[in-house]
């Protein structure tokens, strides 16, 4: 049959189907031919001859019968090998699938919960990190507060050091001035002149403010800017002793108030000197407790990152046999049904083969050939009427399966085959024409479909650049109607 379009002939059979088929054919003939000889010579032949041909073609059609059973049943165990190969396969791959989809459902599980602690100890490190930052500042701070308390403490301690030392030397200087002589060495005499500005720089010091009372801080201004009272200190006159001993009770008790406060500043440098050691420690300790957490949960962190990037690569490798193993059974139930519609289909061509041999040899057999002098014999009765339609019948079947297979015509065409060698031989020469055929019909049904394919690509193509000359031209036309309009406006 010739093609039509890019359609395909497909190979109606096995090839073992095929070779029962032909061997069929030429039995057939064989009976055909003889049959037309008998009938076209119009007389009886030696009824031993007739007889013995019609033995000779059941025998071999009995043959012929047993080893198309034979093949039957090697063909039967070959695909009920496969058929067993088919449901152990599926029965592994779908156990495989069942398996990985339990193992990818874990996995995503596993994910879930490893991400969730990825996410919470990331948090926590930033906070970790943040809470390190901020002790560190603190200890910095602190360090900080107690250097610049130090600094102040050293400083107010020198300065009320200087203000004890200069009360004291005036002190001294104004015990010696009290002294019944008209006489003062040259030591005194410079320390009496030093005297007025040691005791003017005491008095400007903040410390010193609270201190006096507004009378004493008079009196002592007034001893200071007094030239008199100087003049008195340096002469040693008793009349002048009075304001002198007054200036140095002053000088006393502004001297003992100087040491309490330099007491108290020891005292409140040394407190603030215990609360930055134990400020120091605390936080140090907080500090090295907060680092060694930071440390445990970054290594968590880690962990959990670590087994979530395998976790996902096994998912992903999982996944991906899954859908392997999937497309492998999909393919797999898909060829096994289609060998099981095949081997249906041989099976049933093999039984209506039999059943045909069967039926041939059985008229073959009957009694009308046995008693008869020759091969076909006419009769009026109508049991030999029935015997002639049950082998025209017969001889019909296979009519119809030349008719359907051309290619079959050339063992039915009067060709004797002495061995069934050539006719295996034959066969082969014709499955080989067959296959061959096929694959041009493939080629050909291919060439169609890419030539069809480039066509109606190459009309897509063609509309889209239509489409897009169209809108140029459109464009085109507006452009050239706007510059008429403006030319016409000039």
């Amino acid at each position: 049959k010739p093609l039509n379009s890019c359609s395909v002939r497909i190979l109606p059979s096995t090839a073992s189907t095929m070779k029962c088929l032909v061997l069929a054919m030429m039995l057939w003939g064989a009976l055909s031919m003889t049959l037309a000889k008998t009938s076209s010579a119009g007389v009886p032949q030696d009824a031993q001859e007739t007889k013995d041909n019609v033995n000779a073609v059941v025998q071999l059609m009995r043959d012929l019968a047993e080893a198309i059973t034979k093949d039957g049943h090697e063909e039967q165990e070959e695909y009920d090998r496969y058929a067993c190969w088919c449901e152990k396969t599926l029965d592994n791959k779908t156990q495989d699938i069942q398996i990985a989809e339990a193992a990818i459902e874990a996995a995503q599980e596993k994910i879930l919960e490893l991400e969730t602690a990825t996410g919470t100890n990331d948090v926590e490190i930033q906070h970790l990190k943040k809470q390190i930052s901020g002790l560190e500042t603190d200890l910095v701070e602190a360090l900080a507060v107690r250097t610049s308390e130090k600094a102040k403490a050293h400083e107010d301690g020198e300065e009320i050091r200087v203000a004890i030392e200069s009360l004291d030397n005036a002190i001294q200087v104004l015990k010696a001035g009290t002294q019944k002589t008209s006489f003062l060495g040259a030591l005194q005499q410079s320390q009496t002149l030093g005297l007025t500005g040691s005791l003017r720089r005491v008095l400007a010091l903040p410390i010193a403010q609270g201190m006096l009372s507004d009378d004493e801080h008079n009196t002592m201004q007034e001893f200071i800017n007094s030239p008199h009272l100087l003049s008195a200190l340096q002469s040693g006159k008793e009349e002048d002793h009075s304001g002198i001993e007054r200036i140095t009770g002053i000088c006393w008790r502004m001297l003992e108030d100087f040491m309490s406060e330099l007491e108290r500043t020891h005292g409140e440098d040394l407190e603030k000197e215990i609360l930055y050691r134990s400020l120091k420690v605390s936080k140090e300790q907080e500090l090295s407790t907060t680092q060694d957490t930071l440390a445990q949960t970054e290594l968590a962190f880690a962990e959990d990152r670590k087994e979530l990037g395998v976790t996902r690569s096994l998912r992903d490798d999982t996944s991906e046999q899954m859908e392997a193993d999937k497309s492998v059974t999909k393919r797999i139930t898909h060829d096994c049904q289609n060998k099981s519609v095949q081997w249906a289909e041989v099976s049933r061509f093999r039984t209506q083969t039999l059943l045909g041999i069967q039926k041939a040899i059985d008229v073959l057999s009957h009694d009308v050939f046995s008693s008869s002098s020759m091969l076909l014999q006419l009769s009026s009765a109508a049991s030999g009427l029935r015997e002639q339609s049950t082998l025209n019948q017969a001889l019909q079947q296979l009519d119809s399966v030349v008719a359907a297979h051309p290619s079959l015509v050339q063992f039915t065409a009067g060709k004797k085959f002495a061995y069934f060698d050539e006719v295996v031989a034959a066969i082969d020469k014709m499955i080989k024409t067959l296959h061959a055929e096929e694959k041009t019909d493939i080629a050909e049904r291919d060439r169609c479909q890419n030539l069809q394919k480039k066509t109606q690509d190459g009309i897509q193509d063609d509309a889209s650049k239509i489409t897009t000359i169209s809108d140029h031209v459109q464009r085109a036309t507006v452009s050239k109607s706007d510059l008429v309009a403006s030319l016409t406006a000039c």
